[in-house]
């Protein structure tokens, strides 16, 4: 599942199907975690946030694109569309430094040793 949208308030929006297994997980437990990467770059992202399932046809309409068709056959007025939109609590970002195969051994040196050898920026997202 990807992320169609951000939009200004920060809330991070998805297509799901209404009888999803993610969708009932949500009708349990509201509470999600995001994992965003791009490992080529070195980038990682976790967002912690609060999920809501949406039926409304106008935001699907708004955040609706070709490539959604690949999941619902009959287009946005497929009857089995729904959004999941997530409103961060949370956020903690990773940006590495160097190659993947670096990274690697400088992490498992890290945890053998106990010292840190991974360079590079990491913090808190202030939401």
């Amino acid at each position: 599942m990807g992320a169609v949208k951000v939009c200004d308030k920060g809330n991070i929006w998805f297509f799901s199907e209404k009888d999803s297994i993610k969708n009932k997980e949500i009708e349990q437990d509201s509470s999600v975690q995001l994992f965003f990467a791009h490992p080529g770059k070195g980038s990682y992202m976790v967002v912690n946030g609060d999920a809501t399932i949406i039926m409304d046809r106008e935001k699907i309409g708004e955040l609706w694109s070709p490539v959604v068709n690949i999941w619902f056959k009959d287009g946005k007025n497929d009857p089995n569309i729904s959004l999941i939109k997530v409103e961060p609590t949370s956020a903690y970002f990773w940006d590495t430094d160097g190659n993947q195969m670096i990274n690697f051994l400088k992490m498992a040196a890290s945890v053998a040793t106990g010292t840190n050898y991974i360079s590079g920026v990491q913090g808190e997202i202030k939401i």
